[in-house]
């Protein structure tokens, strides 16, 4: 699908697909899935929506009992049994060399294994952390914003001063795997949809490098910050919460966003920004005159430059915040005049 930008003329309806927070388009939710039943909602946090103005909570989002089957909870005590047995190996190994190989060869070996570890550590201490369960993290809906709980502290954030990412493959598939959101003015927060181990892993922020593990039960990869998940795993945890993110924030940034953007002004996600005049990721400028395609995937916005097609900007979902936004922003562009 291609459009082009014509300043002051009507863009064709068909050039970019719908996405979710748009007008006429249903949000896709989780069809035929059975909610947890709802407990009562603690005092501490009716009293923070109340001083944040959020009005009263309706619902409570929290991790379920998915991840505990004696599948993945197999998995889990081998990934930490493993993990733990590894550590304690290279510990043994590490000494062994200290105290018996002549000095210098052996602060040179420790050293060597030492440089060869680390690139792993940070993937090994979420596998472990993971293996062996994480902070519970507990959100609450309310008509004007979110509250939520972790590390037993209580916060609460508009609708509007929140931002996230998402991203991952799960068995092949592009899907979302979870969330990691940055409000404004409160803790950042993050949670994934991924039952069993692996859960963690999958809200990697590991942006450079490439790093993979794998092992009887499934396997994961960190490429520059996509994720890629196989197993026995499925996305029950947190149902409803990332749909909700995404639908109460682009219901109250889009008409800001345009606003903003028709009087002139800029639009910043991350590092790529957008105007009346063009668009740049603060390495290359493109004119709306020389957008040749715009092309959307659930992971990717891929822009392309006349006349030769060749791909300008890459935008990837993974490390490009409110990408949902953007997509709206575009598709809005394209059956409203600007």
């Amino acid at each position: 699908m291609a459009w082009q930008y014509q300043p002051g003329q009507q863009l064709p309806s068909q050039s970019i697909s719908s996405f979710p927070g748009q007008p006429d388009t249903p949000l896709q939710g989780y069809p035929g899935m059975a909610y947890p039943q709802q407990s009562q909602i603690p005092p501490e946090v009716i009293a923070a929506a109340q001083a944040a103005g959020l009005g009263t909570p309706t619902r409570e989002y929290r991790k379920g009992t998915a991840g505990s089957n004696p599948t993945t909870a197999g998995v889990q005590s081998f990934l930490g049994l493993t993990f733990i047995g590894v550590g304690v190996s290279v510990l043994v190994v590490v000494a062994v060399i200290l105290f018996t190989v002549p000095f210098p060869f052996n602060l040179i070996t420790d050293g060597i294994i030492t440089v060869s570890i680390l690139p792993f550590l940070p993937m090994i201490l979420r596998l472990t952390r993971s293996a062996g369960g994480s902070k519970t993290f507990v959100a609450w809906s309310c008509p004007e914003g979110l509250v939520y709980s972790q590390s037993k502290q209580v916060s609460a954030v508009r609708w509007s001063d929140i931002q996230w990412r998402k991203v991952g493959m799960l068995n092949g598939m592009l899907t979302t795997l979870g969330y990691v959101v940055v409000p404004n003015n409160a803790p950042p927060f993050s949670f994934s949809m991924l039952n069993g181990p692996f859960a963690d892993v999958a809200l990697g922020n590991n942006t450079g490098g490439s790093m993979s593990v794998s092992f009887g039960g499934g396997e994961i990869s960190n490429n520059g910050g996509f994720v890629q998940i196989s197993g026995q795993f499925s996305l029950t945890e947190y149902a409803g919460l990332g749909d909700l993110i995404e639908e109460r924030v682009i219901q109250q940034l889009l008409p800001r966003v345009m606003e903003t953007y028709r009087a002139g002004g800029v639009l910043s996600f991350g590092r790529f920004v957008m105007h009346r005049q063009g668009m740049d990721d603060g390495a290359r400028e493109l004119d709306w005159a020389d957008v040749d395609r715009i092309q959307i995937s659930v992971a990717a916005i891929q822009i392309t430059k006349k006349p030769t097609s060749m791909i300008w900007f890459n935008l990837s979902a993974a490390t490009l915040p409110n990408f949902a936004l953007l997509c709206a922003v575009l598709n809005t562009l394209q059956v409203s005049k600007v």
